[in-house]
């Protein structure tokens, strides 16, 4: 759920600022990949709008599931104002005692798209 809050903060701020993109990109890596991610994580096109596509108020956890050194968690996003709603997973592996998210999927009908 941190994570999740930490990257509605940096969307916010990104669609703000939204001009200055190098700026932008650079506050991405340090504010949302490196605090949560491996450091040789290769991350998406970064990619930020009005709405943020993670929210605490609007995303909740559905599953969780822990096998040694990964974790799924599923969350389902709803937003009743604009009639949305979707799915994510978000993959996490223990790396020397310390969980690092390892992959956002964004999840449809037609399969798992990542989305970090």
């Amino acid at each position: 759920m941190q994570f999740i809050e930490d990257y509605k903060k940096w969307n916010d701020f990104a669609f703000a600022n939204g001009k200055e993109e190098l700026t932008i990109e650079e506050n991405y890596k340090k504010e949302v990949i490196r605090k949560y991610c491996l450091p040789n994580k290769k991350f998406q096109n970064i990619s930020f709008g009005s709405e943020s596509s993670h929210c605490p108020l609007k995303e909740k956890i559905v599953s969780e599931s822990t096998r040694t050194n990964v974790s799924v968690v599923a969350t389902t996003y709803k937003d009743s104002k604009l009639g949305l709603e979707e799915k994510f997973e978000y993959h996490y592996v223990k790396v020397d005692g310390r969980w690092y998210l390892s992959e956002v999927y964004y999840i449809d009908g037609n399969g798992k798209y990542e989305g970090l």
